[in-house]
């Protein structure tokens, strides 16, 4: 470290003696100008040689020591993930009594007149009263009741409330969430086929429908 200061210095002093003897020779020109020319020339080689030697200084120098970075350990806290259940949908009470079918608006007017508007009173009356409020048979009245329970169930619809009736005897909800929904598809599949259940051309059960149903149900 110290040498280096020292031919630091050195160069500064070459340095300031080079820029003085060039203005001495342009100053004395024709007295002095080629022992003062041959100075500078000398002072010039001087001062690069001494600027190679402190290069060379500058590049021998030893790097500066780092200080290890501290690694900070940090403490991973598993969490424990539980699975819980999803909870199965909420029957719903809002669909109105003319879901079921069967029911159209003017039964449908008979049983709100009498307190009945929607497919969860439906399910909860008995088929005794369905049947005098709009002068069915109690057969027929029994089986809206059904299908108004299976109705309450999201993901069914009339059609397949009544194939559910009809072709697979189901009349609860717990009925349906402890069926067999391959079970259930085949029923519907061969009542459809039988002419025992009437659905619309274009609507088709599935097997993925019957499962939908036993899991919401």
């Amino acid at each position: 470290m110290e040498k280096t200061k020292t031919v630091f210095w050195l160069l500064i002093i070459l340095l300031i003696a080079i820029v003085i003897t060039g203005l001495l020779a342009i100053i004395f020109y024709l007295l002095w100008f080629w022992p003062l020319f041959i100075l500078f020339i000398i002072l010039v080689i001087i001062f690069l040689l001494l600027l190679c030697w402190y290069r060379s200084l500058e590049d021998t120098k030893p790097a500066p020591k780092r200080e290890p970075k501290r690694t900070t350990t940090r403490r991973t806290t598993t969490r424990r993930t539980t699975t819980r259940a999803k909870p199965k949908p909420k029957i719903t009470g809002t669909k109105p009594v003319e879901e079921v079918e069967g029911i159209g608006q003017v039964y449908g007017g008979k049983l709100r007149r009498s307190g009945i508007k929607y497919v969860e009173q439906l399910g909860k009356a008995s088929a005794t009263k369905v049947a005098s409020t709009c002068d069915v048979p109690k057969d027929t009245a029994q089986k809206w009741v059904y299908m108004a329970r299976l109705l309450a169930v999201p993901s069914v619809g009339e059609e397949d409330a009544e194939a559910l009736v009809l072709a697979c005897g189901i009349t609860t909800r717990k009925q349906l969430s402890e069926a067999d929904p391959a079970s259930l598809y085949r029923k519907i599949s061969r009542a459809v086929a039988a002419g025992k259940v009437i659905v619309p051309k274009d609507y088709k059960f599935t097997r993925q429908m019957a499962e939908t149903w036993v899991k919401d149900a």
